[in-house]
């Protein structure tokens, strides 16, 4: 589904162009100028209309923020680095700014989306505060309380409700962590009233700051933590969850029980929607899936009309969020937790092992093939992962044909935040829950002449045989 233009993205929200008047941008109101500081992406996920919404505000060195005003759908990719940005000033602390090629890097990275170097155990120290509208009804409060969103969020006993940070432990190999500052189980805030109700417009960022503001009377202190997680009742807003991409601060919305809604898939849903909003607090972007069709409209497996369905990847919590699968191959190469030996950049024809990227190997991971640049669409590569039956989020059947075949996905470099792009290798069914490349077939790329076949796969690792057509034999 498309994003929604800028005026659409205001309904969204529920925005005033004045909200974030924080802070008066350089730029005059007489012509274009410029500004620098770093560029923070603020996304909501509108999971139940399948699209997301981006704000982008540009931080100071003095620690004022102006909201920026895209025509076209905004620099996604550069969330956390410093930039300078051109523009003209609508009012103080709102600039318009044309398109995102006036966006540009200044060299520096004050905030990286990389978490570390593969082999290196982070731990995140993170907060958890349950945030509370003055006219809530008890439903939400009734069925969260503070001990069963500590579970849901810290927990590191392994059960049948694992938590986000489980999840998160098998998806980095043991790489990354999540404590408390003084409880090593986690802290938890809440439920704190704040002043806004849940009929207001959509300010969460505001909403975040009250229910900070109002957690300190029981020793939260935001200097504390890495990260803060807010659990929120339902609003009339319409998002499921929002982030900085990447960032300190998330928020997660929690459903009312229903007669028909038993605890565990309450409990679920926390976690899911937590993950998948951790996730961009990381600086990962949404696991899509691009249906592709022919020149006759029967369903191929990639051409040049692909409709892209933002979160329809089902192998990835980015994707398909209630999936609660792991990271997959690209995102994990982005977030550092693979190690060199873990990628294998083909550049030549041959046979190349692959091992599952679910658990811990010491050998190739990842295969990735880069694809040219087509006309004038920047170049993308493609990234082949075999997925293995493993921990709770990969406990895949073993007839399950993720674990029988290679998932194929375009994705731009690690350094580079983007959507990731799963092919179908089934399209003739109406599903990508079978979209993994079967044992003895080939995919080609019809543009480029590249071509992916698996050879042999079994017991967690596989044979792949790449073609990768010399410059004059390109198609």
């Amino acid at each position: 589904m498309p994003r929604p233009h800028l005026a659409a993205r205001l309904a969204i929200t529920g925005l005033a162009l004045g909200l974030l008047a924080l802070a008066s941008p350089t730029a005059s109101a007489e012509g274009p100028s410029s500004a620098t500081g770093r560029l923070e992406v603020l996304h909501e996920d509108h999971f139940a209309a399948g699209l997301s919404v981006h704000r982008y505000l540009l931080l100071a060195a003095s620690g004022e923020r102006t909201e920026l005003l895209f025509d076209d759908r905004g620099p996604e990719g550069l969330g956390g680095l410093d930039v300078r940005v051109t523009g003209t000033a609508v009012r103080p602390g709102v600039m318009h700014v044309a398109s995102s090629a006036a966006v540009a890097e200044t060299g520096t990275a004050s905030g990286s989306t990389a978490v570390q170097s593969a082999g290196a155990l982070i731990t995140k120290k993170v907060a958890v505060i349950l945030l509370d509208f003055s006219d809530s009804v008890d439903e939400t409060r009734q069925s969260v309380s503070p001990a069963t969103a500590g579970e849901a969020v810290f927990s590191t006993a392994t059960s049948a409700t694992p938590s986000v940070n489980l999840f998160l432990k098998e998806s980095s190999f043991s790489q990354l962590k999540m404590v408390g500052f003084d409880v090593p189980e986690g802290d938890v805030f809440g439920w704190v009233k704040i002043g806004a109700r849940s009929t207001d417009a959509c300010d969460f960022d505001e909403w975040g700051r009250q229910a900070r503001a109002a957690a300190v009377t029981s020793g939260f202190n935001d200097a504390d933590y890495d990260q803060v997680i807010h659990l929120m009742p339902s609003s009339t807003c319409r998002f499921g969850g929002v982030a900085y991409m990447p960032g300190k601060y998330s928020w997660t919305v929690l459903r009312p029980p229903s007669p028909d809604v038993v605890d565990p898939l309450i409990f679920s849903r926390l976690r899911s929607i937590t993950s998948h909003e951790y996730g961009h607090s990381l600086g990962i972007h949404h696991a899509g899936a691009y249906s592709c069709t022919s020149k006759t409209g029967a369903p191929v497996r990639l051409s040049s009309s692909c409709t892209l369905a933002e979160y329809g990847d089902p192998f990835s919590v980015m994707g398909v969020s209630r999936s609660e699968r792991q990271f997959h191959g690209y995102q994990k190469g982005r977030l550092g937790w693979l190690a060199a030996a873990n990628t294998t950049t083909v550049t030549a024809s041959g046979f190349y092992p692959l091992a599952a990227v679910s658990s811990v190997a010491s050998g190739p991971q990842v295969l990735r093939i880069a694809r040219p640049r087509i006309k004038g669409q920047a170049g993308d590569y493609f990234y082949v992962e075999l997925r293995g039956a493993t921990g709770f989020a990969d406990a895949f059947g073993s007839a399950d044909p993720v674990v029988n075949g290679l998932s194929i996905r375009l994705a731009p470099d690690y350094g580079t935040n983007a959507i990731s792009k799963l092919l179908d290798m089934t399209p003739a069914t109406s599903s990508f829950d079978d979209a993994a490349l079967p044992v003895n077939d080939t995919f080609t790329d019809p543009a480029t002449g590249i071509a992916i076949r698996l050879d042999v796969v079994g017991g967690g690792s596989a044979t792949v045989h790449v073609t990768v057509p010399t410059s004059g034999n390109r198609k």
